[in-house]
């Protein structure tokens, strides 16, 4: 039996796969699971080579991993002021987490939609300024904000005093 969280099930002479275990081959949902490189291994050779890589992997068990999510959860929340306080109740300590969530997703028809926005703008303003932006995030910038790409890539010309040339990608 496998007892480490999600460790590969493949076994070369004698010694297991350290990966973590991630694909399993079975319709039902169960084991045995391998890692990704073993899931598409197809000869005994190569298997005892991915084995021999593992070796200088640490195994993680399923307590280890649960510690290791709830320090990681612990540094976010306290990085946002969102660690529970003393003498919070629980209820009290829930709502509020709550309420972080809420304010921080945009909500149509609300003002923090139109916030949300604001990231769109600023790229534009960045291009008309002369600073050197993607062109994935221009095109995305202009739709957000209602603008033609030509317009602004125009006011960039005007601003500058340089005519730039778009060539497609």
């Amino acid at each position: 039996m496998n007892d480490h969280f999600e460790q590969c099930a493949w076994e070369s002479g004698g010694r297991h796969c350290r990966f973590p275990g991630s694909v399993s081959h079975s319709v039902t949902g169960g084991g045995p699971w391998y890692c990704a490189k073993h899931a598409r291994c197809s000869d005994g050779r190569t298997g005892a080579a991915i084995v021999n890589e593992s070796m200088s992997w640490t195994r993680v068990t399923r307590q280890d991993a649960e510690e290791i999510h709830t320090a990681r959860v612990a540094t976010w929340l306290h990085a946002r002021g969102l660690s529970r306080r003393e003498g919070e109740a629980r209820s009290e300590y829930i709502g509020r987490l709550r309420g972080f969530v809420r304010s921080s997703l945009p909500t149509v028809g609300n003002a923090t939609q139109v916030r949300s926005v604001g990231w769109a703008q600023r790229v534009i303003e960045r291009y008309i300024a002369g600073e050197v932006v993607a062109d994935l995030p221009f095109r995305m910038a202009c739709e957000v904000r209602h603008r033609d790409p030509d317009d602004v890539r125009a006011a960039r010309e005007a601003a500058s005093g340089v005519t730039y040339v778009h060539e497609p990608a």
